[in-house]
């Protein structure tokens, strides 16, 4: 059994099931709609603006499509291999053995593996502060690397300023109260007696 409409099909009931060969369409309330096959538990659910689509285990929603055009998945997104734009090809991430790419202009810019990240790009971070460095650290956040000023690079330990380096002096900064101090080492591995301090 077929049916072929060139308008819109209206009028066939409001309650019940609507068998169209394989496919059960169950008008529900609220603005809903409900296509099923009639062998499986998957559904497309047709809710005012919005499209579901459930899995066949568990009635979970799997999908979901909203009249802003935003897409809501239930479980994992599963892809062959890239995700493009669909107006730049030439721009998206690749999917590899334990690794993923970003790629611009079809070229690597950044891969991310199990041990490391490989640049192909300069990395640039903000500028950061004394207090909240830059680059640092997940269980230490207040040591690192910030940009002190132009052309000069400081670095910070637990919040507080112990060198900068600028085009003509490397400045080092003791604790509150404390002598900074500037350790050279020069050692030939007998004991610690070679070390030199300022």
């Amino acid at each position: 059994t077929q049916i072929t409409s060139v308008g819109t099909l209206t009028g066939l009931a409001s309650s019940g099931t609507i068998v169209l060969g394989d496919l059960d369409i169950i008008p529900t309330s609220s603005n809903v709609s409900v296509i099923k096959h009639d062998s499986g538990s998957g559904s497309l659910t047709l809710q005012g603006d919005q499209v579901n689509i459930k899995n066949r285990a568990g009635d979970e929603t799997g999908l979901s499509y909203n009249d802003g055009g935003g897409v809501t998945f239930g479980g994992d997104l599963l892809v062959p291999q890239y995700i493009k734009h669909v107006g730049d090809t030439d721009c998206h991430i690749e999917f590899g053995t334990d690794e993923i790419k970003l790629r611009t202009g079809d070229s690597s810019r950044l891969i991310a593996r199990d041990a490391n990240v490989e640049t192909y790009v300069p990395v640039l971070g903000s500028d950061g502060s004394v207090s909240a460095p830059s680059f640092g650290f997940s269980s230490d956040t207040n040591t690192g690397m910030y940009k002190e000023g132009t052309d000069s690079i400081g670095f910070t330990r637990d919040g507080e300023k112990t060198v900068v380096i600028t085009a003509n002096q490397l400045g080092v900064f003791g604790g509150e109260g404390d002598h900074a101090k500037f350790i050279m080492y020069a050692d030939e591995g007998d004991d610690d007696n070679d070390k030199y301090r300022i």
